[in-house]
Parts: C-alpha cells; sequence; structure tokens
C-alpha cells in the first residue's frame, strides 16, 4: 500500500470505522472521505474523527455503493470541500489507461438495504456493486475518469464462489468478466478447512475442489510467496497452505499426467504415444467381463480421493492408464504448439495430422472403455486438469501472488463473516477504429451473456448461437494450447475460455462483417 502514501481515500460504508482508521494510520491520506449514508454510525464513530485537530477526514451521507442511484455521486464528492477537485481526463488521453495511486477506494459490501427486494429473482447487492465496478474500470466512468484507481473491499464470505471460483466447474461469465476488468486477489478470508464436507449448503457457497489439486495449486502459491520472501503468520494460516508446506513436489507429481517422456525428441514422443494408445485400444476391444480378469499395466497417473469415491474400483486401472495418454497428449499438443514455428512446414504438416489423429483415437477409447457414467465423472476431473496444469492455469485463482490470510467471524464487528479483496484495474483496453471502449466492452459482455448460458456446453456450439457462420472468425489462440487452446478446438468447453481469447474473439466479432445487426444483435 505505501505507494498510496498522502493519496485521496474514498471509503465506502466505512461503519465503525475501524477498518478505515487503520488505513488512515498507515497512508496518512491528504483528504479521507466517509461515504456512510446510515447516521447511526455519525455520533459514535465518525464524529470523534472528524473533531480531530486539523483532521483529514470528511463525511457525507450520500452513497458510493448502493442498490440504485449512486453514480452521481461521485459527480458531486470532488468540489473541493468533500476532496480537492480533480478534472476529468480528456476521452482518447492513454492516462486512463495508466494506474492513478493518488486516489484509492476501500470499503465493504456488507450492507443490508431492507426497502430493497430480496426475492428469488434479486441481484445480491455485492455482487451487483462488484459489476458496476468492473464496468467503471473498464471504460473508465465514476471514479476511473482519473486514471486506473485500485480498490479495497469487504465482502460476504459466501461471495468468493461468484468472484474468485476455486474450481472450472463453477467458471461464469460473471467470474470472467471481473477478471478481465481486474487482478483480483484475496488478502483474508475465511478457512474452508472449518467446513463439514457433509454439509451440503456450505458445500455448495464454497464450491470445494478436489483435495490433492487444491494442495497442488497451493505448492504453486508457496514457491511464487518464498521467491518474494512472504510468509504466513501461523495462526493466520489456511488449512491449504499449511498441507503445501508439510508437503512435496514429488508426492503430488503423480496427479499431474501432462508429461513428455524425458529424453524424447518431439517425434520420438509421438511415436511413444502411437505405440501406447494402440496397446490401450487393444485393452479397450476386450468386453467388459473378460477385462475384470485382467491385470493391466501399472499406470503413473493417481485418481484424487474424491475421484475414486465416484468412479468404479474396477475401472480405476484403465482409467489411470488412459489419463497417462490423455496427459502425454496434451503435453505433445503444447509442446508442439510452442516450436511448430522453428520446425520445416513438411514436419510441421506430418506432425499435425499426426497428433489430430491420436487426439480422435484417445477419445474413441475411451468410449468403448468405459460406461457414461464413468466417462462423466472423467469429464470432471479432465476440466480441473486442464485449468490446473498448466504453465499460466486458466483460473485467477490458481495464479493467486499469495494466500489469503484466515479471520474469525468474531473478529469483526457487527459478527459477519467477510473477506477482503485487491481489486486492480487491468491497463489493456480494447476499442480500436471501429468501436470505443465503451462500445467494445458492450459487445464483450454481450458475448459473454449469450456463451454462457449454457458454460458447460462444447466452446464451438456457444459460437454458433452468435450468427450463422460465426466459428470461422476464430483466431489462432483457441487452436494453440500455449494460449489455452486445443489442437482441435472442439475439445473446449466454453467455461474453458482464457481472457485472452474472449479479447481476441470480441476484436474478431467487432471486425466481422455479418455479425448480426438491430434485434438480432448482443444484448449485454
Amino acid at each position: 500500500l505505501d505507494k498510496h502514501k498522502g493519496c485521496d481515500i474514498i471509503d465506502l460504508h466505512p461503519g465503525s470505522c475501524l477498518w478505515s482508521q487503520k488505513i488512515h494510520q498507515h497512508l496518512k491520506p491528504r483528504r479521507h472521505l466517509l461515504l456512510e449514508p446510515d447516521e447511526r454510525y455519525l455520533d459514535p464513530f465518525i464524529k470523534p474523527l472528524l473533531n480531530q485537530k486539523d483532521s483529514a477526514y470528511r463525511h457525507t451521507t450520500l452513497s458510493g455503493a448502493a442498490p440504485k442511484g449512486y453514480f452521481d455521486t461521485y459527480d458531486k464528492i470532488f468540489d473541493d470541500h468533500l476532496l480537492p477537485a480533480r478534472d476529468a481526463l480528456p476521452e482518447q488521453d492513454p492516462r486512463l489507461r495508466e494506474p492513478n495511486h493518488s486516489l484509492l477506494v476501500i470499503g465493504s459490501l456488507v450492507r443490508r438495504y431492507p426497502d430493497i427486494r430480496t426475492g428469488s429473482n434479486a441481484v445480491a447487492f455485492p455482487n451487483l456493486i462488484l459489476h458496476h465496478l468492473a464496468e467503471a474500470a473498464q471504460t473508465n466512468i465514476m471514479f476511473q475518469r482519473y486514471g486506473l484507481v485500485r480498490v479495497l473491499l469487504w465482502v460476504p464470505d459466501e461471495t468468493k464462489s461468484s468472484i474468485l471460483p476455486d474450481s472450472v466447474l463453477h467458471r461464469t461469465g460473471y467470474s470472467i468478466n471481473l477478471e478481465s476488468a481486474f487482478n483480483i486477489a484475496e488478502v483474508v478470508g475465511s478457512d474452508r478447512s472449518q467446513l463439514s464436507r457433509t454439509d451440503i449448503n456450505k458445500k455448495t457457497i464454497h464450491r470445494q475442489r478436489q483435495d490433492q489439486l487444491d494442495v497442488w495449486s497451493a505448492r504453486r502459491v508457496l514457491k511464487r510467496m518464498q521467491s518474494k520472501g512472504m510468509a504466513i503468520p501461523e495462526h493466520r494460516r489456511p488449512e491449504v497452505h499449511q498441507k503445501a508446506l508439510d508437503t512435496d513436489d514429488e508426492s503430488l507429481s503423480d496427479y499431474d499426467p501432462i508429461h513428455l517422456p524425458k529424453d524424447k525428441s518431439l517425434q520420438a514422443a509421438v511415436d511413444h504415444h502411437e505405440k501406447n494408445l494402440n496397446e490401450l485400444a487393444e485393452l479397450a476391444a476386450i468386453p467388459r467381463v473378460k477385462r475384470k480378469h485382467l491385470t493391466p499395466p501399472d499406470a503413473r497417473f493417481k485418481l484424487t480421493s474424491a475421484s475414486q469415491e465416484y468412479i468404479k474400483i474396477f475401472d480405476q486401472p484403465s482409467c489411470r492408464l488412459w489419463f497417462d495418454s490423455w496427459g502425454l497428449q496434451i503435453a505433445l499438443e503444447h509442446e508442439y504448439s510452442a516450436t511448430k514455428d522453428k520446425l520445416p512446414e513438411e514436419v510441421r504438416a506430418k506432425l499435425q495430422t499426426r497428433i489430430l489423429a491420436t487426439d480422435k483415437k484417445l477419445s474413441s477409447i475411451q468410449e468403448k472403455m468405459f460406461s457414461k457414467d464413468v466417462g462423466k465423472q472423467m469429464g470432471v476431473l479432465i476440466d480441473e486438469l486442464f485449468a490446473l496444469c498448466r504453465p499460466k492455469p486458466l483460473m485467477e485463482w490458481d495464479r493467486r501472488p499469495f494466500e489469503p490470510m484466515t479471520a474469525a467471524d468474531e473478529e469483526f464487528w457487527p459478527r459477519f463473516p467477510m473477506r477482503l479483496v485487491d481489486l486492480k484495474p487491468r491497463t489493456e483496453a480494447l476499442g480500436d477504429d471501429l468501436m470505443n471502449s465503451t462500445e467494445a466492452n458492450h459487445v464483450r459482455r454481450g458475448l459473454l451473456k449469450a456463451m454462457f448460458t449454457h458454460p458447460s456446453a462444447p466452446l464451438l456450439e456457444s459460437i454458433d448461437r452468435l450468427g450463422p457462420g460465426a466459428r470461422d472468425i476464430l483466431g489462432p489462440e483457441f487452436s494453440d494450447v500455449t494460449q489455452g487452446g486445443r489442437m482441435d478446438p472442439k475439445h473446449m468447453l466454453t467455461k474453458d475460455i482464457t481472457r485472452e481469447q474472449l479479447v481476441a474473439l470480441t476484436k474478431a466479432y467487432i471486425e466481422w462483417p455479418f455479425r448480426p445487426l438491430g434485434s438480432e444483435a448482443l444484448e449485454a
């Protein structure tokens, strides 16, 4: 936070001002505006701050975050009385997409508005505000008119799954929109290990992922922290962080099937893969009744404990063998994508044909070898492994720079479980000669809304819904494994799309001469 020392602070719903005072003491801001519409907090908490000698605090009952009607607050507060006056930057000014450290927004979205309906179809207040903040960061409105402003917010515990999902199974258009606008980090949170695995409601809220994959991800985070000299006090460590400290990479390596054979060239590795698939196809051709009495070759890959619960014991050895081959397939595709530009054209074309053929054969073997129920459970694991076990993981949660510290309910007043999220706006902007950034972001939101009606549907099917021939606009990012694609994009699900692929798709859609217009156009 040191880069913000001496800045102006906009403080949303400061309430009892405990957090506000801690930030104030550290940053010593030029001006600290408390946007607190609830007058119950005024006499006991806010007035003593306003009455301090040479106080930098100011207060207004204007709301900086509400279910409706708060946008104009940011037109009123820069009036020299509440906050020093600022001039909004011109529309094309490059400083609009640069960080503005002279302003900081902090606050809490844990606030009830009893006059607002709370029916089953009502939008959750914190999620609505975060959506607005993402829009502001992408299009430079509200307090983002002066450059990109960092936001530190306390949010209800249950919003974690929508802001930073830790399972690709629950990745939504909403979470992708947030990560398109911000680099998101969770600084403080509750410890998920305190939840009972049999508590259905809590399990749904927290979207728990399979244990070994959580620890695998936490080991990566631990290395990032160690490289920066970061450590979490022992009493603030989440359980998964402690597990990461207590384990090693070798004990987890067998849960990651994506490996190339050692000391083999790409062509030799493809030869090895084809041989393995031939042997696996022979095993798949044996009737299931006879296969029960066979002892299949040993596999390197280990099924997670959750997968072992759902996949029958009889199918587990074959399943592990299949995942060994699947992992090698992904590794070959990645290596091909990374090195193809260095290969002679004839070699490149032959390798591409062979790798696509092994991919097709692998899918055929899975259909023959396993029942639909087993195939469905394997699909869950495939989704998680493909999202996590890559140089740049798919999800923002798996790219986190550090583990959040834990906090207990009783540490908050009023007592309520919360999480602290750090939102840093991304500097890249959409928009070109065809559209300005506001219109381009409208298109991006429309694409997410249209495609994510069925997040688990194949990506190509979702893109087909954008208009006749829409899949023709797909760029090379979708078939490049180094960029999160697959050599055959038909294997990608809608929820597999990366932020960079979404940007490329948005630009391609804007330039597409056949995109629907009028009543058939996208709705954001």
